[in-house]
């Protein structure tokens, strides 16, 4: 199911991408060539506005290195080496939240990521710990103050009911802003303005389902308490 407006994903590579980010300086993430099927830690790093909604996981930007660690596990095909070397790279990936320019975080996470956090006690504790800190950040130069927002399972059916986004919104006006839809091995990355405007359209249906600020916070407060 797509959101109203937007057209059918297609997978493109990122080199195919229309946008002028392809030709600049490599950065941090060619370190962890291993561990990124694309370039999607490339775009994320010049975003100036991040919008995320994930059903499933707690989104990378906010994933604690021991969650991290228990995500790249559930693949029973990767050594422990290379479970540590995903962590490693995806706590270097949240290293532009603590820029002076840092991106403009919106994280919507639905209440069944919570759900299934609070049955693995060994890191549970911690990362809903680090979400409220996250959350309850004002003027940092972490997470702005309106990062986190907890979608609850009461809302029922949803505008996003067809699974987690990522829309990157860029500073500069010619570069265009992205949908990410991750996938088991590459990502399928849409840009044109209908599609991404059908997206959008549905992350803000998302937000306005979810609850506030205050009483995401005193959600995720409940879980620890």
């Amino acid at each position: 199911m797509l959101p109203v407006g937007a057209a059918e994903p297609r997978p493109v590579a990122a080199g195919g991408l229309g946008l002028g980010r392809r030709s600049k300086e490599r950065g941090w993430w060619h370190e962890y060539g291993d561990v990124f099927g694309d370039f999607f830690a490339a775009f994320e790093a010049e975003a100036s506005v991040i919008s995320s909604y994930q059903p499933i996981v707690i989104p990378g930007l906010l994933q604690t290195a021991e969650y991290a660690a228990a995500v790249s596990r559930t693949s029973p095909a990767r050594t422990e080496e290379e479970i540590d070397r995903m962590a490693a790279a995806r706590m270097q990936r949240q290293e532009i939240l603590r820029r002076t320019d840092a991106p403009d975080l919106r994280a919507v996470i639905d209440e069944h990521v919570l759900l299934r956090l609070a049955v693995m006690p060994d890191i549970a504790d911690g990362q809903f710990r680090h979400l409220i800190e996250q959350a309850e950040a004002v003027n940092s130069e972490a997470v702005n103050s309106e990062a986190v927002q907890v979608l609850p399972i009461s809302v029922g059916l949803h505008a996003s009911t067809h699974g987690s986004m990522v829309i990157l919104d860029y500073a500069d006006e010619r570069d265009p802003s992205i949908v990410y839809l991750e996938t088991r091995s590459e990502g399928l990355y849409l840009e044109e303005p209908a599609q991404v405007a059908g997206y959008r359209t549905a992350f803000d249906h998302v937000c306005m389902d979810a609850l506030s600020k205050a009483d995401s916070i005193a959600f995720l407060r409940r879980f620890i308490d």
